[in-house]
């Protein structure tokens, strides 16, 4: 008796072409477009209701997508933190935006805190610091009256604002002004977080 290949049993043969047939169909991407990778940065979790990213609410923990937008309500209030360990408390009437390992305050208060192996970069204004081995308040002023305020609560900032670099220590708040950030001693800190 001559050997039968495989690949000409009739068994055989019809499984193999119902599995290239299934895996067909599972790598089959309806409509042919390739859907967009996005990267995620961070959790956020809403202590008060009026939290929203985007133009959804987060109710509880969110993940949260490079490029998002956050707002709180007046009576808003959140927690931001990012994969590279940093915390960032969001208060009430609060605008922001994380992109590419930055926190860009657009309006109201953040109290950011970082670790040793943190690089968070916070904008407000034009003035941009990096958090690390440090905790910061950012103040966007209300309603853009008055200054725009950056408090160094722990550690040490260096603070780049309109062509200035200016290194504020811990216990002083720079007031960025039009000529440039004015960095003093803070008499009183409204601690909001």
């Amino acid at each position: 008796m001559k050997p039968r290949s495989v690949w000409t049993d009739p068994i055989v043969l019809g499984g193999v072409v119902a599995f290239v047939g299934i895996v067909a169909l599972v790598l089959r991407k309806p409509g042919g477009s390739a859907t967009p990778v996005s990267f995620t940065t961070g959790d956020i979790r809403a202590m008060h209701a009026g939290v929203t990213v985007g133009a959804r609410e987060v109710r509880g923990d969110a993940r949260l997508v490079d490029g998002d937008a956050v707002k709180t309500a007046p009576d808003g209030r959140a927690r931001v933190r990012l994969d590279d360990g940093t915390l960032v408390v969001v208060d009430g009437s609060t605008e922001l935006k994380l992109e590419g390992g930055r926190v860009t305050l657009q309006r109201g208060r953040l109290f950011v805190q970082g670790g040793a192996a943190s690089h968070a970069e916070v904008v407000v204004g034009s003035a941009t610091t990096t958090v690390s081995s440090s905790a910061a308040a950012f103040d966007s002023g209300p309603g853009g009256a008055a200054p725009a305020k950056i408090y160094c609560a722990r550690g040490e900032l260096s603070l780049s604002a309109a062509g200035h670099q200016v290194h504020v220590a811990s216990g002083e708040t720079a007031a960025l002004e039009g000529a440039g950030p004015k960095v003093a001693p803070e008499k009183a800190f409204d601690d909001f977080a």
